[in-house]
């Protein structure tokens, strides 16, 4: 099976066995897009009525085309006679996994959540639709930059290819299903109800033993739980009654209701504001704001560091194939067509690649259209270089235009601070490789698309909830800004980069000699003093800070201003060709290019 084409994709790896058939892990041989490729089992396979009751619901599934449920790519007909259905390939981890791991989610996450579930689930009961086999493990969370906890449903008419019979006990299986009823809307709105549970309290309402004992409304969750909101325990309450007719009648109707249930402030949580007489200068509001910045950054910081320590916070990881090239790129009896043939089972990287060496930086007079020529001009050292590059290029994407934009202008930023950090460096004569500062300065705000997507989550649900508005614009910013090091500092150690330059992400918020004036920290730090200097920067830089920060990198770095000037002379230029030369596809096109969105460093999937 490895190595074989299926549904015009190439199997690479098997990624799972259930109980209807195994999963691959798959990648289209032309665009490189990944696909998870499921096999059912022959038995399943035959031409039998529950099989085509099964396909005709996958049918209905791709075209409700609802971003919560796993897109489906193809359906066909093995050779061997074996069905396979292609899904688009996810990164992340299940429902059940998550609870595994954290045992509970607060109300806002679970909020989250549900309502996605809600929606996909009520998307399909308009098409006619029965889920039926809701669980914890047919609920994937992925956690991409713009939405973090993004929900994709799995196993949408999983059901119709069970054999008659009666049902194998389940807590989340209705009371009547566990009588020989037949599922629908309400059985679908029950089993929602013990997800919503699971997630608050940690345990489903019922024993094992109590499954098949007589119906009856469980213990409230907040009674369980103390301190949780009691307008969603009463929701979710009311969805485990006992009788169908008493349960929420849709799961749009549920949706709601759990969306409202959070959104009536306490007066401890959202005092009264205080009167004024009269607006404030722009001054003082940005004095303000630098206070507010710090503040949140603060308890910002302090959360992501804890979630990063309970590994509950997923971060992006670089692309199989570059993983899988730098592994071969270690071995110094590497050769050029064996490094072209691992790169050429990644589309996007390597059509990168040869973008790259045809571009101004390379000066060639033909065109280079081979991928072992491309290696061979790159040259092993640089190529490592360009692949933490691809890599990190691609946290830098967004589906939303407006944030892709903002993104775009944050890495050439990076790029600017990057050449910068080997400039100084190299005319330094710094003990630092010139390389190593390169990659400090470039990965030296990767962690601000992560902590961005946090913050714009937690917007977005205040304003659809509260009709308030947060924060402005700037203190969105500044708060990035005080609390993204520790998650960029992660990155570079989940990438087995070099020590340095986890430390210059975390430390080139201030100059230090303990290390040497001439530290990667310290290069990064002027480096990106720099580049704010010249006005390649996203964001609201104060003119006096600036100044006092270069007088401070001159003294600290021992660097005369005729060097400063040969270093900013042509800094535009060389970070337009850079861009030109790597990002000359879209970033949105290579994200949909490489398929499912960044997902956590483990890289587990499950369709099975």
């Amino acid at each position: 099976m490895i190595g074989s084409l299926i549904g015009g994709y190439r199997v690479v790896t098997e990624l799972g066995q259930g109980p209807s058939g195994k999963v691959f892990y798959a990648e289209h041989p032309t665009i490189g897009r990944r696909a998870a490729i499921k096999v059912l089992s022959p038995k399943l396979s035959a031409g039998t009525d529950r099989l085509d009751r099964f396909l005709t619901d996958l049918k209905v599934v791709s075209g409700i085309r609802h971003p919560n449920i796993v897109d489906v790519l193809d359906i066909g007909k093995m050779p061997g006679g074996e069905t396979f259905v292609v899904m688009e390939m996810l990164e992340g981890e299940t429902l059940g996994e998550r609870l595994e791991r954290s045992k509970t989610l607060d109300e806002i996450t679970t909020v989250r959540v549900l309502v996605q579930i809600a929606s996909a689930v009520g998307a399909a009961h308009e098409r006619g639709l029965v889920h039926g086999s809701l669980k914890g493990e047919n609920v994937f969370i992925t956690n991409s930059v713009d939405y973090p906890d993004f929900v994709k449903l799995l196993d949408f008419g999983a059901l119709k290819l069970l054999p008659p019979g009666p049902y194998v006990p389940s807590p989340y299986l209705a009371p009547e299903l566990r009588t020989g009823g037949t599922p629908n809307v309400e059985s679908d709105v029950y089993a929602v109800g013990i997800l919503a549970y699971e997630m608050l309290v940690g345990a489903v309402p019922f024993a094992r033993e109590e499954i098949e004992a007589r119906p009856m409304p469980p213990m409230p969750a907040h009674q369980r739980r103390p301190g949780l909101s009691q307008n969603l325990s009463d929701i979710i309450q009311r969805a485990l009654d006992p009788v169908p007719e008493d349960r929420w009648s849709s799961l749009r109707e549920f949706r709601r209701a759990i969306e409202l249930a959070l959104a009536a402030p306490t007066p401890q949580a959202f005092p009264a504001p205080a009167k004024v007489t009269e607006d404030p200068s722009p001054e003082e509001t940005k004095r303000t704001e630098r206070v507010q910045a710090k503040k949140v950054g603060k308890a910002l910081s302090s959360i992501i560091v804890r979630r990063l320590q309970e590994n509950r916070l997923q971060l992006p990881t670089m692309p199989l194939v570059a993983l899988k090239c730098l592994d071969v790129l270690r071995d110094p009896d590497a050769t050029f067509p064996v490094i072209a043939k691992v790169i050429e089972q990644d589309p996007v990287i390597a059509a990168r690649l040869l973008r790259v060496v045809n571009s101004a930086a390379y000066s060639r007079r033909q065109t280079v259209s081979k991928l072992e020529q491309a290696v061979a001009q790159i040259g092993v050292k640089p190529l490592r270089i360009l692949l933490i590059e691809f890599a990190a290029c691609q946290i830098f994407t967004s589906r939303s235009a407006g944030i892709r934009q903002k993104f775009k202008l944050i890495w050439e930023h990076c790029l600017a601070v990057g050449m910068l950090s080997r400039d100084l460096a190299i005319e330094l004569k710094s003990r630092v490789d010139p390389d190593v500062a390169y990659l400090g300065g470039l990965l030296h705000d990767v962690g601000k698309p992560i902590v961005a997507g946090l913050l714009l989550e937690a917007e977005r649900k205040l304003v659809d909830e509260l009709d308030v508005p947060w924060m402005s614009e700037t203190l969105w910013q500044k708060t990035v800004a005080e609390s993204h090091r520790g998650v960029g500092a992660t990155i570079a150690a989940d990438w087995k980069l070099p020590a340095l330059v986890a430390e210059a992400i975390e430390h080139c918020d201030a100059y230090s000699r303990a290390a040497g004036p001439h530290s990667c920290a310290n290069l990064v730090r002027f480096a990106n003093t720099l580049a704010k200097r010249e006005g390649i920067y996203v964001g609201d830089v104060s003119g006096d800070e600036i100044v006092a920060a270069v007088l401070q990198g001159r003294q600290v770095l021992g660097i005369e201003e005729s060097l400063e000037a040969k270093l900013i002379a042509t800094l535009r230029d060389r970070t337009g060709q850079v861009v030109g030369a790597r990002t000359h596809r879209s970033q949105a096109a290579d994200a949909d290019a490489a398929g499912a969105p960044i997902g956590d460093r483990s890289r587990r999937s499950r369709h099975a």
